[in-house]
Protein backbone atom coordinates (compact mmCIF):
# COMPACT_ATOMS: atom_id res chain seq x y z
CA UNK A 1 0.00 0.00 0.00
CA UNK A 2 0.96 3.62 -0.43
CA UNK A 3 -0.06 6.86 1.27
CA UNK A 4 0.26 9.78 -1.14
CA UNK A 5 0.01 13.35 0.12
CA UNK A 6 -1.55 15.72 -2.42
CA UNK A 7 -1.77 18.69 -0.03
CA UNK A 8 -1.79 19.21 3.72
CA UNK A 9 -2.11 22.41 5.74
CA UNK A 10 -4.48 25.13 6.82
CA UNK A 11 -5.38 26.06 3.23
CA UNK A 12 -5.81 22.73 1.42
CA UNK A 13 -5.96 19.04 2.27
CA UNK A 14 -6.11 15.88 0.17
CA UNK A 15 -4.49 12.46 0.48
CA UNK A 16 -4.64 9.24 -1.50
CA UNK A 17 -4.39 5.65 -0.30
CA UNK A 18 -3.43 3.20 -3.04
CA UNK A 19 -3.12 -0.56 -3.25
CA UNK A 20 -2.18 -2.43 -6.45
CA UNK A 21 -3.36 0.39 -8.70
CA UNK A 22 -6.70 1.01 -6.98
CA UNK A 23 -6.98 4.17 -4.89
CA UNK A 24 -9.27 6.20 -2.66
CA UNK A 25 -9.08 9.94 -2.03
CA UNK A 26 -9.53 11.39 1.45
CA UNK A 27 -10.72 15.00 1.26
CA UNK A 28 -10.60 17.26 -1.77
CA UNK A 29 -9.46 20.73 -0.77
CA UNK A 30 -7.40 21.16 -3.94
CA UNK A 31 -8.08 22.13 -7.53
CA UNK A 32 -8.69 19.42 -10.11
CA UNK A 33 -5.38 20.33 -11.75
CA UNK A 34 -3.47 19.90 -8.48
CA UNK A 35 -5.18 16.58 -7.85
CA UNK A 36 -4.36 15.30 -11.34
CA UNK A 37 -0.72 16.40 -11.00
CA UNK A 38 -0.41 14.75 -7.60
CA UNK A 39 -1.87 11.52 -8.91
CA UNK A 40 0.35 11.60 -12.01
CA UNK A 41 3.47 12.06 -9.88
CA UNK A 42 2.54 8.79 -8.17
CA UNK A 43 1.83 7.01 -11.46
CA UNK A 44 -1.94 7.27 -11.06
CA UNK A 45 -4.88 9.05 -12.70
CA UNK A 46 -8.48 9.94 -11.90
CA UNK A 47 -9.57 6.62 -13.41
CA UNK A 48 -7.72 4.80 -10.61
CA UNK A 49 -9.85 6.45 -7.91
CA UNK A 50 -12.51 4.06 -6.65
CA UNK A 51 -14.08 6.48 -4.16
CA UNK A 52 -13.71 9.77 -2.30
CA UNK A 53 -14.17 10.03 1.48
CA UNK A 54 -14.73 13.43 3.10
CA UNK A 55 -13.93 14.12 6.76
CA UNK A 56 -15.89 17.35 7.33
CA UNK A 57 -17.31 20.40 5.60
CA UNK A 58 -14.61 23.05 6.11
CA UNK A 59 -13.50 24.55 2.81
CA UNK A 60 -9.86 23.43 3.03
CA UNK A 61 -11.19 19.85 2.81
CA UNK A 62 -14.01 20.18 0.24
CA UNK A 63 -13.50 23.24 -1.96
CA UNK A 64 -12.39 21.12 -4.93
CA UNK A 65 -15.21 18.62 -4.56
CA UNK A 66 -17.85 20.20 -6.87
CA UNK A 67 -15.44 20.35 -9.81
CA UNK A 68 -14.23 16.79 -9.20
CA UNK A 69 -17.84 15.56 -9.02
CA UNK A 70 -18.54 17.10 -12.44
CA UNK A 71 -15.31 15.88 -14.00
CA UNK A 72 -15.37 12.23 -12.96
CA UNK A 73 -17.92 9.58 -12.12
CA UNK A 74 -16.48 8.67 -8.72
CA UNK A 75 -18.67 7.81 -5.71
CA UNK A 76 -18.30 10.32 -2.87
CA UNK A 77 -18.96 9.29 0.72
CA UNK A 78 -18.84 10.75 4.20
CA UNK A 79 -19.72 9.51 7.66
CA UNK A 80 -21.07 13.02 8.41
CA UNK A 81 -23.80 14.86 6.51
CA UNK A 82 -22.21 16.89 3.70
CA UNK A 83 -23.65 17.96 0.35
CA UNK A 84 -22.56 15.87 -2.67
CA UNK A 85 -21.70 12.99 -0.31
CA UNK A 86 -23.53 9.71 0.19
CA UNK A 87 -23.79 9.18 3.92
CA UNK A 88 -22.60 5.94 5.49
CA UNK A 89 -22.39 4.90 9.11
CA UNK A 90 -19.29 3.46 10.74
CA UNK A 91 -17.83 1.07 8.17
CA UNK A 92 -18.04 0.13 4.52
CA UNK A 93 -16.16 -1.71 1.76
CA UNK A 94 -15.47 0.06 -1.52
CA UNK A 95 -13.09 -0.73 -4.36
CA UNK A 96 -11.30 -3.43 -2.38
CA UNK A 97 -10.77 -1.15 0.62
CA UNK A 98 -12.41 -1.49 4.02
CA UNK A 99 -13.06 2.00 5.38
CA UNK A 100 -13.85 2.62 9.03
CA UNK A 101 -14.88 6.07 10.26
CA UNK A 102 -14.02 7.31 13.74
CA UNK A 103 -15.09 10.45 15.57
CA UNK A 104 -12.83 13.48 15.92
CA UNK A 105 -13.47 16.53 18.12
CA UNK A 106 -13.86 19.67 16.01
CA UNK A 107 -16.19 22.67 15.83
CA UNK A 108 -18.21 20.95 13.09
CA UNK A 109 -19.05 17.24 12.82
CA UNK A 110 -15.78 15.59 11.77
CA UNK A 111 -14.36 12.09 11.36
CA UNK A 112 -11.12 10.38 10.48
CA UNK A 113 -10.76 7.22 8.44
CA UNK A 114 -8.97 3.91 8.89
CA UNK A 115 -8.41 2.38 5.46
CA UNK A 116 -7.43 -1.27 5.24
CA UNK A 117 -6.53 -3.90 2.66
CA UNK A 118 -5.96 -7.31 4.16
CA UNK A 119 -3.55 -6.93 7.08
CA UNK A 120 -2.35 -3.48 5.97
CA UNK A 121 -4.01 -0.32 7.23
CA UNK A 122 -3.48 3.43 7.40
CA UNK A 123 -5.28 6.00 9.52
CA UNK A 124 -5.85 9.64 8.58
CA UNK A 125 -6.85 11.81 11.55
CA UNK A 126 -6.79 15.60 11.37
CA UNK A 127 -8.91 18.48 12.68
CA UNK A 128 -9.41 17.39 16.25
CA UNK A 129 -8.85 19.48 19.35
CA UNK A 130 -8.35 16.42 21.52
CA UNK A 131 -7.64 12.72 21.04
CA UNK A 132 -10.98 10.94 21.25
CA UNK A 133 -11.37 7.37 22.47
CA UNK A 134 -12.53 6.28 19.02
CA UNK A 135 -9.40 7.84 17.51
CA UNK A 136 -7.20 5.87 19.91
CA UNK A 137 -9.00 2.62 19.14
CA UNK A 138 -8.65 3.11 15.39
CA UNK A 139 -5.06 4.38 15.39
CA UNK A 140 -3.55 1.86 17.76
CA UNK A 141 -2.07 -1.05 15.83
CA UNK A 142 -1.80 0.81 12.51
CA UNK A 143 1.57 0.66 10.80
CA UNK A 144 1.10 4.07 9.16
CA UNK A 145 -0.77 7.09 10.51
CA UNK A 146 -1.29 10.62 9.22
CA UNK A 147 -1.94 12.75 12.30
CA UNK A 148 -2.54 16.43 12.85
CA UNK A 149 0.38 18.43 14.27
CA UNK A 150 -1.19 21.81 13.70
CA UNK A 151 0.62 24.36 15.81
CA UNK A 152 3.52 25.11 18.10
CA UNK A 153 1.90 26.38 21.29
CA UNK A 154 4.40 29.21 21.87
CA UNK A 155 4.19 30.40 18.26
CA UNK A 156 0.41 30.48 18.47
CA UNK A 157 0.29 32.26 21.84
CA UNK A 158 2.82 34.88 20.74
CA UNK A 159 1.51 35.24 17.19
CA UNK A 160 -0.74 37.78 15.52
CA UNK A 161 -4.02 35.84 15.64
CA UNK A 162 -6.81 37.50 17.66
CA UNK A 163 -7.41 36.08 21.14
CA UNK A 164 -10.73 34.49 20.15
CA UNK A 165 -9.14 32.56 17.26
CA UNK A 166 -6.23 31.43 19.44
CA UNK A 167 -8.70 30.14 22.01
CA UNK A 168 -10.64 28.25 19.35
CA UNK A 169 -7.52 26.58 17.97
CA UNK A 170 -6.32 25.51 21.42
CA UNK A 171 -9.73 24.30 22.57
CA UNK A 172 -10.90 20.69 22.71
CA UNK A 173 -12.83 21.37 19.47
CA UNK A 174 -9.92 22.99 17.66
CA UNK A 175 -6.63 21.45 16.53
CA UNK A 176 -3.94 19.20 17.97
CA UNK A 177 -0.67 20.91 18.85
CA UNK A 178 2.82 19.56 18.22
CA UNK A 179 2.89 18.47 21.84
CA UNK A 180 -0.45 16.64 21.54
CA UNK A 181 0.75 14.88 18.40
CA UNK A 182 4.07 13.91 19.98
CA UNK A 183 2.36 12.29 22.95
CA UNK A 184 -0.03 10.40 20.68
CA UNK A 185 2.72 9.11 18.37
CA UNK A 186 4.75 7.94 21.37
CA UNK A 187 1.75 6.00 22.64
CA UNK A 188 1.08 4.48 19.22
CA UNK A 189 4.69 3.33 19.00
CA UNK A 190 3.75 0.61 21.48
CA UNK A 191 1.23 -0.76 18.99
CA UNK A 192 3.65 -1.35 16.13
CA UNK A 193 3.61 2.08 14.49
CA UNK A 194 6.26 2.44 11.79
CA UNK A 195 5.37 5.62 9.88
CA UNK A 196 4.09 8.83 11.46
CA UNK A 197 3.15 11.54 8.96
CA UNK A 198 2.62 14.92 10.64
CA UNK A 199 -0.23 16.71 8.91
CA UNK A 200 -2.28 19.90 8.78
CA UNK A 201 0.60 22.13 9.89
CA UNK A 202 -0.34 25.79 10.28
CA UNK A 203 1.47 28.07 7.87
CA UNK A 204 1.55 30.82 10.51
CA UNK A 205 1.97 28.98 13.80
CA UNK A 206 4.27 26.07 13.02
CA UNK A 207 7.18 24.82 10.94
CA UNK A 208 8.02 21.31 9.73
CA UNK A 209 11.24 21.46 11.75
CA UNK A 210 9.42 22.26 15.00
CA UNK A 211 6.76 19.62 14.42
CA UNK A 212 9.24 16.85 13.64
CA UNK A 213 11.56 17.84 16.50
CA UNK A 214 8.77 17.64 19.08
CA UNK A 215 7.60 14.20 17.97
CA UNK A 216 11.11 12.82 17.52
CA UNK A 217 12.08 14.16 20.94
CA UNK A 218 9.11 12.47 22.60
CA UNK A 219 9.91 9.20 20.85
CA UNK A 220 13.53 9.33 21.98
CA UNK A 221 12.39 9.75 25.59
CA UNK A 222 9.36 7.49 25.71
CA UNK A 223 9.91 4.89 22.97
CA UNK A 224 13.63 4.98 22.09
CA UNK A 225 13.68 1.58 20.37
CA UNK A 226 10.50 1.99 18.35
CA UNK A 227 12.13 2.83 15.02
CA UNK A 228 9.19 5.04 14.02
CA UNK A 229 9.87 7.02 10.84
CA UNK A 230 8.64 10.61 11.32
CA UNK A 231 7.90 12.76 8.27
CA UNK A 232 5.88 15.88 7.73
CA UNK A 233 3.09 15.81 5.16
CA UNK A 234 4.79 17.73 2.39
CA UNK A 235 2.93 17.75 -0.95
CA UNK A 236 4.19 14.85 -3.04
CA UNK A 237 5.26 12.71 -0.09
CA UNK A 238 4.76 8.99 -0.73
CA UNK A 239 4.97 6.45 2.07
CA UNK A 240 5.08 2.76 1.09
CA UNK A 241 4.14 0.20 3.71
Amino acid sequence: MRLIVIASGSSANAAVVENNGAAVLVDCGVTLRTLKCGLANAGLSLSDLRAVFITHRHSDHIKGLPVLARAADIPIYSAVDIGLCTHFEDRMTQGGFEVQAFECSHDVPCVGYKISCGEKSVCIATDSGTVTQSMLQALYGCETVMIESNHDIDMLKNGFYPARLKARIMSSRGHLSNSDCAKLVSYLAGGGLRNAVLAHLSENNNTPLLARAETQGALSRLAPDSGVNVRHADAGLIIEF
